[in-house]
């Protein structure tokens, strides 16, 4: 699927969204109509402050790609993109010019940055599996401060 995206905030005065650059992102949606050649598209819309919060991000970085990255002996960022990798579809991005006229379309690394909460919380659950299954990780509290110091065991 592709995506339009933009950064946005509610505006209570006004009622409605409020972008941080309305002119781009109308220009990115006016491009993809004409990519979609009428077809209809969706613009969704995320409350990024729902989509995860700071605590599931450090559950995620500290307990689900630490452990790993202790295992393998490569680094967390290294093991965070090898897992947006094995578990997430890339996201595609397409530059048309002006006429809509496609110039470039790519895959890209996936990104968990906008990904809903329950999404999230799958793919979390998907990388402990992995971890248990391929390299043997106790993600128990006991398990993880046992084989990695991490935690209070």
């Amino acid at each position: 699927m592709t995506h339009v995206t933009a950064d946005a905030k509610w505006d209570e005065k006004l009622g409605r969204l409020a972008f941080t650059d309305p002119i781009a992102f109308h220009a990115r949606v006016r491009r993809m109509a004409k990519l979609q050649h009428g077809e209809p598209f969706e613009v969704d819309a995320i409350r990024l402050s729902a989509v995860r919060s700071n605590k599931l991000n450090r559950e995620y970085w500290g307990f689900v790609v630490r452990p790993l990255a202790l295992y393998t002996g490569q680094s967390s960022t290294e093991i965070h993109r090898f897992l947006k990798a094995e578990f997430l579809p890339p996201e595609k991005i397409v530059l048309a010019d002006a006429d809509g006229v496609v110039q470039f379309e790519r895959e890209l690394e996936a990104s968990t940055r906008r990904m809903p909460r329950p999404d999230f919380e799958h793919y979390m659950v998907q990388c402990r599996e992995f971890g248990m299954t391929t390299f043997g990780i106790d993600y128990t509290p006991v398990g993880l401060y046992e084989q990695f110091g991490i935690g209070e065991g």
